[in-house]
C-alpha cells in the first residue's frame, strides 16, 4: 500500500481525527459513484476524501502533491463532481498551463468539461476575402498580416480590429443572459460561442494565464467560481508573473499629455527612460488623470454621434477604437500603480532590438499580493495539484494565501515499483560555466555509452539549454547522431521534431531542452531519460537576480550573517543552508523532479533515468529534504 503523509497546517480537530475506516466509508457514500477511471488506488480514496472534507468545511486552499502518473486528472474530475453533486459547490474551474493536458482532460473518462481557449485556437471568419489575400498565409496558422488586412470580419486574434461578428454575438448573448434564455448553442463566431457557453457552464476547462487576463478585463462576463482546480500548479507563479509584466511605451507617454496643437509648448516632454520606482509612483497618477479626461471626451463624442439621425459608422468605428485604447491604457496604468504600492517591483528599460523604441517595464519581484487578488477573483476556494511542491510554507507565502485556511497533502511513496524506475547518478564532472569545457568530453562519452546500452529503444536527453544541447550533438560520433532528433527554439520546428520522435524508428532519441515537463513519455515512447545538466535558474535572468538580492537583503537584516559578496552583490556560498537560498534551491529541486517524471507513467511501465552533471551529488546531499521519498529510494550512486 502507498504511504501517504499529510503536512497539515492547523488542521481542525474533526478533520484531523478522521481515521482510515471513516475515510473509506465516506468515500463509498459520497465520492465513489463519481469515479469513472480504470483503477482505484488506496491513495486515491484517502486524498479525495480528505480534500472533500476540507473543502466542505472552512478550508480555502488544498495542496495535493502526488507522484507523476498516478492520475491527477481522475482526482480532479472525481473530487469536483462529488462536491458539485452534494451541493458543496455550485460550479468549478479546471486550469492547466499545457495544451496537451487540456486535451487529456477532454479525452479522459468522466464528465465533459466546457473548454475555454484563446483566440489563437480559432480560424478567421474572413471567408473569401482571406482566400484572395495576396499574402497566401497558411489558414491553419495565425495570420501575420492583420495590420494590413481589410477583411470585414478581421481575424479574431488581432487587437487592431473590432470584429463585427464577435461584437454582435456579445450583444446577443448579453440580451439572452438578461432574459435568462439559455446559452448560444451555435454562432458564426466559434470563439465567442465557446466563451459564452463557458460563462454559463458549471464545469469549465481553461488555461490559467488566458483566464486571468479574460477575467481581469473591464467587460468580463465571468463571475467568481466556487472552486478552481490548478493542475501542474508549480507553473502558477510564472503565469501570474507574466500577467503582471507591464510596460509603458513612448506612445503611452505621448497619449498621457494634454497636447492641443503643433505649438512646441504643447508637445509632450521627451519619454523618460527612468528605472526608479518613486519617479513612476509620482508620474502615473498624472498620466491616469489625463487618460481619463480623454476617455470621457471620446465617450461624450460617441454619445452625440449615436443621437444623430444619420450617424456615421466610420466616425463611430474610429471613436470606438480610441475608446478601447484609452480604456486599456487607464487599466494598465492603474495596475502598475497598484503593483508599485503593494509589492517590490523591478523597473527597467527594455532596449530590445525587436522593438523600434525602448519601453519601461515593470515586473514584480514578489507576486504574493498580485496572486492573492487574481486567485480570489477566480474562485472562492482552490485546489492545487502537482508532483512537486515539497514545501507548504513556501507555497502559501508565494501565493499570498492564509496559513490557517490551507491543507497540504503529500503522497511520499509511489505505487510504481522502484525496480521499474531506477535513477542512476553517474557523475561526469560539473557542467557549470567554469568547468563545462573540461568535463564536456566525458559527458558526451557517457551519453554515447548510454545510447549504446539502450539500442532499439526510444529515449530522451534533457540538456536544459539549447547551447549545451548543440555542444553535445556536435561532439557525438556520426553513427550515434543518426538516432538523434534535435530542434531549434522555433515552435513549428519543435512540434515537427516531437512528431518525428514519436513516430520514428524504434531507437529514435530526442535531444530537447523543451521536454523538461508536460511531456508524457509512457511505454515505448521513452525507455530511458538523460539529465545532462543541473537546472539551476539562470543567473543571467534579471528577475532571478533581483529575487536573490531581495531574499539576501531580507535575511542579512534579520539573521546574523556576514556573507562574502561577488561583483553582483550576491553571496558566493550557494551551498549555504540559510533561508536566503531556499527559493533558488527549491526551484532547482522541483525542476529535477519534473524532469525525472517524464518517463515511467503507470504500474506496468519501466525505464532508466540517468543524472550526469557532477553538481547533482553535492546539491542532493545539501537539499535531500526537497526530494520525495519515492525518488530518494530509487537513486543509485555509481
Amino acid at each position: 500500500m502507498e504511504k501517504m503523509t499529510t503536512d497539515i497546517i492547523q488542521l481542525p480537530q474533526e478533520l484531523g481525527m478522521i481515521g482510515q475506516d471513516r475515510l473509506k466509508a465516506e468515500y463509498e457514500r459520497l465520492i465513489k459513484k463519481h469515479f469513472s477511471f480504470t483503477k482505484e488506488r488506496e491513495l486515491f480514496i484517502e486524498v479525495t476524501t480528505l480534500a472533500f472534507n476540507a473543502l466542505a468545511g472552512d478550508y480555502q486552499n488544498v495542496f495535493i502533491e502526488v507522484p507523476t502518473g498516478v492520475g491527477k486528472t481522475g482526482i480532479v474530475k472525481t473530487l469536483a463532481e462529488a462536491l458539485l453533486s452534494t451541493g458543496v459547490i455550485q460550479n468549478y474551474l479546471v486550469m492547466t498551463p499545457k495544451i496537451g493536458l487540456m486535451e487529456q482532460y477532454e479525452q479522459e473518462r468522466g464528465v465533459t468539461l466546457n473548454a475555454l481557449k484563446g483566440r489563437a485556437n480559432f480560424q478567421c471568419l474572413g471567408g473569401e476575402i482571406c482566400d484572395k489575400c495576396p499574402q497566401k498565409h497558411d489558414p491553419d496558422r495565425m495570420c501575420k498580416y492583420t495590420s494590413v488586412c481589410d477583411a470585414e470580419h478581421a481575424p479574431c486574434r488581432s487587437k487592431k480590429f473590432r470584429c463585427k461578428v464577435k461584437a454582435e454575438a456579445r450583444e446577443e448573448f448579453a440580451e439572452l443572459k438578461e432574459n435568462d434564455s439559455g446559452p448560444i448553442l451555435s454562432s458564426s463566431c466559434k470563439y465567442m460561442e465557446q466563451y459564452f457557453n463557458a460563462v454559463l457552464s458549471k464545469r469549465v476547462l481553461t488555461n490559467p494565464a488566458y483566464f486571468f487576463k479574460v477575467q481581469s478585463g473591464e467587460h468580463t462576463m465571468f463571475e467568481t467560481r466556487s472552486v478552481a482546480f490548478y493542475d501542474e500548479a508549480h507553473c502558477l507563479p510564472n503565469a501570474i508573473a507574466d500577467i503582471a509584466d507591464k510596460a509603458i511605451t513612448k506612445q503611452d507617454w505621448k497619449e498621457s499629455w494634454d497636447v492641443k496643437g503643433d505649438d512646441e509648448n504643447d508637445l509632450a516632454p521627451e519619454f523618460p527612460l527612468v528605472e526608479e520606482n518613486e519617479f513612476w509612483k509620482k508620474e502615473i497618477p498624472r498620466m491616469v488623470g489625463v487618460s481619463n479626461e480623454k476617455l470621457k471626451t471620446i465617450q461624450d463624442e460617441i454619445s452625440l454621434e449615436m443621437k444623430k439621425d444619420g450617424k456615421d459608422e466610420a466616425i463611430l468605428h474610429e471613436l470606438d477604437k480610441r475608446e478601447r485604447k484609452f480604456t486599456e491604457l487607464g487599466e494598465k496604468l492603474n495596475f502598475i500603480f497598484g503593483m508599485l504600492d503593494v509589492t517590490p517591483v523591478k523597473v527597467f528599460v527594455d532596449y530590445s532590438k525587436i522593438k523600434r523604441t525602448p519601453s519601461v517595464h515593470f515586473k514584480p519581484i514578489i507576486i504574493a499580493p498580485i496572486a492573492k487578488f487574481v486567485l480570489d477573483k477566480a474562485s472562492a476556494k482552490r485546489v492545487f495539484l502537482s508532483a512537486s511542491f515539497r514545501d507548504a510554507v513556501h507555497w502559501v507565502n508565494t501565493l499570498g494565501l492564509s496559513m490557517d485556511k490551507t491543507l497540504f497533502i503529500m503522497v511520499e511513496q509511489s505505487p510504481f515499483d522502484k525496480k521499474n524506475r531506477p535513477l542512476y547518478y553517474d557523475s561526469c564532472g560539473s557542467m557549470s560555466f567554469k568547468q563545462k569545457e573540461k568535463n564536456l568530453p566525458t559527458l558526451i562519452k557517457k551519453v554515447e555509452s548510454i545510447l549504446e546500452k539502450h539500442k532499439g529503444q526510444h529515449g530522451i536527453i534533457l540538456p536544459y539549454s539549447y547551447k549545451l544541447g548543440d555542444e553535445i550533438y556536435n561532439g557525438m560520433k556520426s553513427d550515434e547522431k543518426k538516432r538523434i532528433i534535435v530542434h531549434t527554439p522555433n515552435k513549428d520546428d519543435r512540434i515537427d521534431a516531437i512528431e518525428r520522435f514519436l513516430n520514428g524508428t524504434s531507437d529514435s532519441v530526442i535531444l530537447s531542452p523543451y521536454l523538461n515537463e508536460g511531456f508524457d513519455g509512457r511505454g515505448d515512447r521513452a525507455r530511458f531519460l538523460i539529465l545532462a545538466k543541473m537546472p539551476y535558474p539562470s543567473m543571467k535572468d534579471t528577475m532571478i537576480m533581483e529575487r536573490l538580492k531581495f531574499d539576501q537583503k531580507y535575511y542579512i537584516e534579520n539573521i546574523a550573517c556576514q556573507p562574502q559578496l561577488d561583483a553582483d552583490g550576491l553571496c558566493q556560498n550557494f551551498s549555504c543552508g540559510q533561508p536566503c537560498k531556499r527559493w533558488y534551491t527549491l526551484s532547482t529541486a522541483l525542476t529535477i523532479i519534473q524532469m525525472a517524471g517524464r518517463i515511467v507513467r503507470d504500474e506496468k511501465d519501466w525505464g532508466n533515468i540517468y543524472i550526469l552533471d557532477g553538481a547533482f551529488g553535492r546539491f542532493y546531499k545539501k537539499n535531500t529534504e526537497f526530494f520525495p521519498l519515492y525518488m530518494r529510494e530509487a537513486i543509485t550512486f555509481l
